[in-house]
């Protein structure tokens, strides 16, 4: 029984079969410009998978595309809010400027501190990035999701692999020990 035990864990290894998952998707959100100013903007949401790799983080990911109309212009506050497949949603704020007529556009967004929020006995942190030049009347609000408490690390294939070769040929050596005593 012991031995059936060990070939089906050493199996187990060699296909990389995993149990956990480290996938998680950013299902919705939206964008706003709030404060003084004129004009009309569209936001399109852009909802992606993302895996967290061996550090922990995720990005940089593109979250939503931000397109002014022919004459623009205002002051004030950014807001972002961002919701996550397990319901989490992360809400950021920052501020803005911008003027856009014709072809010509100026304007950035600085965001505040990074945002967290709990995730399975650990915390998730968004980390926007500030748009320094507003291109051509477009432009795309981007950042990173790190997996800050609780990192998931991804087994190696090939070690999973080597470890299970390993077993398969500590069990080929024990079962020839043993068939020798008998």
């Amino acid at each position: 029984m012991k031995r059936n035990y060990v070939i089906f864990l050493a199996i187990f290894m060699i296909l990389g079969i995993s149990t956990s998952s480290n996938a998680m998707s950013f299902t919705s959100g939206s964008f706003d410009f709030g404060g003084i100013g004129f004009g009309k903007y569209s936001v399109q949401a852009y909802p992606s998978n993302f895996i967290f790799d061996e550090n922990g983080s995720s990005g940089p990911l593109d979250f939503f595309k931000v397109t002014l109309d022919s004459l623009a212009a205002g002051i004030g506050k950014a807001t972002a809010s961002i919701r996550l497949s397990n319901g989490s949603s992360f809400n950021e704020e920052g501020g803005y400027w911008g003027l856009h007529f014709g072809r010509t556009t100026l304007g950035s967004i600085s965001w505040g501190n990074p945002q967290r929020i709990a995730y399975n006995g650990g915390s998730l942190e968004l980390d926007l990035f500030d748009v320094k030049n507003f291109r051509a009347g477009a432009f795309t609000i981007r950042g990173t999701i790190k997996n800050i408490q609780n990192p998931i690390s991804v087994p190696d294939p090939g070690a999973m692999l080597s470890l299970g070769m390993v077993l398969l040929g500590l069990v080929a050596v024990s079962r020839k020990r043993f068939n020798k005593r008998t």
